[in-house]
């Protein structure tokens, strides 16, 4: 599939084109620049954190006319000199997408705009020689984003199992826009051949794990076209691809598993870090025996990562009838960066760290040997309980420097009289240079890819509170509380006219012009949405009723003056037509019918 340039022209027009024709929304879209905050990935013992920055974004889409929220999604970005990292925090609707009347069989909005989102948000941040990898996770909730929907009637809130595969079939047309691995899709010979250069190209590869689910389970919820893929061919890995993405693949399970706000992964790792601490300040009491000692970095009830996702499974979050499904895409290109001096310097002193470890546990292992052999030689055994505080000397000695330092450049008390200064009038603009700088070694900061309305992280967290302060229990309700929401945005922006409502106008172009878009439109497990579909019949159903019937009727037209291709069109329209009939007829199983017992007549 031909990949689209990464500039905003180019989202616009994409987006446009797979919205349904004769529909018009308004995308509203929020974005803060990178600033630093805590490290996603648990630095092992004795090494530094890696330098990590942040980016939100947040996208909102409404009616424009009234303005009115239907469907909103977040997305923190993470970056690191090695790793980038498109999170999806949250994603939700109001339920009021049938105001519009859009034909049943037309593409879902609300998936169409965060495929084509999520996409734009990978082909701007993508760097040459670093992975890239999409992670979420799916539980279903009756509201995320906009307090009180679960109270409409018109939002339809979908089970474990469709969420799971309402994201898969997302991701999965993200997924198509790259080739997968060099040896499913062609030999290096033919490849070197036809002139292909694979090392600057992108390979893209899905992950899903259902915690407590075997293979088989979680191969029913893959996407559709992953299904009919051969074994050796197909793109969706049950599993997880933790040791790829990690700074240290061979590092403790701690270090592996990344670490993001609102996460169930998150909140099991926060009990399991209860474990490292008090291994840490537990006392040595027999130094000799090494193996008894709790390990530094490590946790005592999981060893391994295969453990962790067991263990993941008997929790209340992952079982007691719920599924929550973990999905990834990871990007990886043919030809990795080389790290920096920094970084390798880093790895170099780890090494070191880990050659001393070795060693100091092999002279415990000799010193034991010798000491049940021996038990006049008293000197090697008072040598090694003297050396394992050392480190806690040095550690309070270096702790008790720091704060001799602190207490040195403490401000001195200033005395003697007041002498008052004049004020200083600015005869100039103020100088906008604290905008952090497009690109960096940690991060890229492309202008294509940031957002409408650019807030720093308290504005962004106040408009985000804010929203979920709101109620949206029925639509007088929610066009108040929307218009309320985007004037606040504006103000806090600094947009002085809030009489214009920002955000930029969409017009949906697309067409049910092929059999493929009549097949994966008219299929009703292709209209897996979060709030778009209501369960019981709509103001726009009589339409679509005409509209087929006006369909059915075209059976009956003269085939003189069409061109092949119409005939064929309309036979595979009218055939599908009739399949959607005949399914639609209920009829009673033969064991639902009650029959009449035979009474015979007394004599």
């Amino acid at each position: 599939m031909a990949s689209l340039p990464t500039s905003a022209a180019a989202f616009w027009d994409h987006l446009a084109s797979a919205l349904p024709g004769k529909s018009s929304f308004r995308v509203h879209h929020l974005s803060t620049p990178p600033s630093k905050c805590d490290a996603i990935f648990m630095p092992q013992c004795g090494t530094q954190p890696q330098k990590t920055y942040c980016e939100k974004h947040f996208l909102a889409l409404s009616i424009h006319e009234p303005a009115l929220l239907i469907f909103a999604i977040e997305v923190l970005v993470y970056t690191t000199e090695s790793l980038t990292t498109l999170f999806v925090s949250k994603a939700d609707s109001t339920g009021y997408l049938h105001l519009l009347e859009i034909p049943a069989d037309s593409p879902s909005p609300l998936k169409t705009v965060t495929s084509v989102f999520l996409s734009h948000l990978v082909k701007c941040r993508k760097r040459k020689g670093v992975k890239l990898t999409i992670s979420l996770f799916a539980r279903a909730q009756d509201q995320y984003l906009f307090p009180g929907s679960s109270e409409n009637r018109g939002k339809h809130v979908l089970d474990d199992r469709g969420l799971i595969k309402w994201w898969g079939k997302i991701l999965d047309s993200i997924l198509r826009e790259y080739p997968g691995n060099v040896d499913h899709i062609t030999s290096p010979l033919s490849a070197s051949s036809a002139g292909h250069n694979f090392s600057d190209e992108i390979t893209a590869e899905g992950y899903l794990i259902v915690p407590g689910f075997d293979k088989y389970e979680t191969m029913q919820l893959y996407p559709p076209i992953a299904k009919s893929e051969p074994l050796e061919k197909r793109r969706w890995i049950n599993g997880h691809p933790l040791r790829t993405i990690a700074p240290y693949p061979e590092a403790p399970p701690r270090c592996l598993v990344p670490h993001f706000p609102d996460d169930p992964k998150a909140r099991f790792l926060d009990d399991l870090e209860d474990e490292v601490s008090q291994a840490l300040d537990a006392p040595i009491t027999n130094p000799l025996t090494p193996s008894k000692r709790p390990r530094r970095g490590e946790w005592r009830s999981v060893r391994t990562i295969e453990q962790f996702w067991d263990t993941l499974a008997y929790r209340q979050e992952c079982s007691a009838g719920r599924i929550v499904g973990f999905l990834w895409l990871v990007f990886a290109p043919r030809k990795l960066a080389q790290p920096t001096h920094k970084n390798s310097s880093q790895t170099s002193s780890l090494e070191k760290l880990q050659s001393i470890n070795n060693s100091q546990q092999a002279e415990l292992g000799k010193a034991t040997s010798l000491g049940s052999s021996i038990k006049g030689d008293a000197t090697q055994h008072s040598s090694l309980p003297s050396s394992m505080p050392q480190s806690k000397v040095s550690l309070a000695s270096s702790c008790q420097t720091t704060k001799t330092r602190m207490k040195s450049r403490a401000p001195k008390l200033l005395t003697g009289p007041i002498t008052p200064r004049s004020p200083r009038i600015k005869r100039c603009a103020p100088n906008k240079s604290d905008q952090p700088s497009r690109t960096t070694v940690h991060y890229h900061w492309p202008a294509d890819g940031r957002g409408e309305i650019i807030l720093n992280d308290k504005e962004y967290q106040r408009a985000f509170d804010l929203l979920l302060r709101l109620d949206f229990a029925n639509e007088r309700l929610a066009q108040t509380n929307s218009k309320k929401w985007l004037d606040e945005v504006a103000l806090i922006a600094g947009i002085n006219n809030v009489n214009i409502a920002w955000g930029k106008v969409v017009f949906g172009t697309h067409n049910l012009d092929s059999e493929e878009d009549y097949l994966t439109a008219g299929s009703p497990n292709s209209i897996l949405s979060v709030g778009n579909s209501a369960r019981g019949k709509r103001e726009g159903d009589e339409s679509h009723g005409k509209e087929r019937v006006n369909i059915r009727s075209s059976m009956n037209m003269p085939t003189h003056g069409l061109a092949q291709s119409d005939l064929k069109r309309e036979c595979f329209v009218s055939s599908l037509n009739m399949e959607m009939s005949y399914k639609s007829i209920k009829t009673l199983p033969a064991g639902l019918i009650r029959k009449k017992a035979k009474v015979s007549p007394q004599s």
